[in-house]
């Protein structure tokens, strides 16, 4: 796949999953991967802008696959930026579906 196909991949995982904490379908620009499982390899946020390998950190440079992208949404999680900011607060005990309903009805 190239770089273009890999970024629509990402954006379009983003469009039809729901937010794993309050549930809402939500625009890409509105969700975030947050990474809650092993080694994270790269940023997938800059899929398909300029970034193609895998940081020599992590494993040495290896060309963007498919296979690799779809490895790393596997340790993370798909919030919204609301529940991304809640998590990131520590206050997930929280419901966040409430305060901001009307941003997303």
């Amino acid at each position: 796949m190239t770089q273009a196909e890999l970024r629509q991949f990402v954006l379009a995982y983003k469009e039809v999953n729901p937010c794993v904490d309050c549930g809402k379908h939500l625009a890409y620009w509105f969700m975030e991967f947050d990474h809650v499982r092993g080694k994270k390899l790269f940023n997938l946020g800059s899929v398909g802008f300029g970034q193609q390998n895998v940081r020599p950190e992590h494993g040495g440079f290896k060309r963007l696959t498919l296979e690799l992208v779809q490895t790393e949404i596997a340790k993370c999680e798909l919030v919204c930026i609301w529940c991304s900011k809640v998590r990131l607060r520590g206050d997930k005990a929280t419901p966040l579906t409430s305060k901001v309903r009307w941003l997303v009805s």
